[in-house]
């Protein structure tokens, strides 16, 4: 079975392909200070196959570099998750509590979208 690709590789890729041949021992740290990457942004040029509970994945600018939305069976199943995941790098892991807008339909044929903020205790109105 041939590999093959969405999109070509770059000299990002190039680079870590280097290194791995040098040695595929490397951690996803090492690798990345080695090609001037966070952990999760090297980790991610491999795969997101080996998760099967990432639903979402959004890259992200500031301290971190994406956030996950993940499906998960049970706390047991959260830890099993952060410990494969974690191999990549340092991890954050934040639970959602509540939703309070959960999904929204925009629908700009009707032009009755309101831009305006429901109010709830504790939000102020920008």
């Amino acid at each position: 079975m041939a590999l093959q690709s969405e999109r070509p590789l770059d000299s990002t890729d190039w680079k870590i392909i280097r290194e791995l041949q040098q040695d595929s021992r490397l951690s996803s740290n090492e690798l990345g200070r080695r090609v001037g990457l966070s952990a999760p942004a090297t980790a991610e040029r491999s795969t997101v196959e080996e998760f099967p509970e990432v639903l979402e994945m959004h890259k992200l600018s500031g301290s971190h570099c994406a956030v996950l939305k993940v499906a998960l069976s049970s706390m047991r199943h959260l830890e099993a998750f952060n410990h494969r995941l974690s191999a990549h790098g340092a991890l954050v892991v934040h639970l959602v509590t509540s939703s309070v807008l959960p999904h929204r339909v925009m629908d700009w044929e009707q032009g009755d979208f309101d831009f305006d903020l429901p109010s709830y205790p504790g939000w102020s109105k920008p």
